[in-house]
């Protein structure tokens, strides 16, 4: 249930973009030892059920909780951080080919008035 809820965090968090521009370099290196550290709790509580030694693994989940939070308390606190923006890459530019193209049926049709009349 712990790793479950992990994994859940980290995929809300992706969705906001690059962790490497979202965390700054210390959060960045706190949340990958916090994640290895999960891994290893996880891991030897495993170990410790497999051995039949309850306690101990009851023990390591325990005290996964609060790598947990920490995660959370990271993620949570770069999220806050962000905010929206919009950027535009490219000036609108006037349609050339539009207006020559105007211009010129433009310029065709009195011509061609002008050559009724006359």
């Amino acid at each position: 249930a712990h790793a479950e809820h992990a994994r859940r965090m980290l995929a809300r968090f992706q969705k906001l973009g690059d962790e490497r521009e979202t965390l700054g370099a210390a959060e960045h290196d706190e949340l990958a030892a916090r994640w290895n550290v999960l891994c290893h709790k996880l891991g030897r509580a495993a170990r410790m059920a497999s051995l039949h030694s309850f306690d101990a693994s009851q023990y390591y989940l325990l005290s996964s909780r609060h790598e947990l939070k920490a995660i959370g308390d990271i993620l949570s606190g770069a999220a806050a951080r962000l905010e929206t923006s919009l950027e535009c890459y490219a000036e609108a530019r006037p349609a050339f080919r539009r207006l020559a193209v105007m211009l010129g049926a433009g310029a065709g049709l009195l011509y061609a008035l002008r050559s009724r009349t006359v």
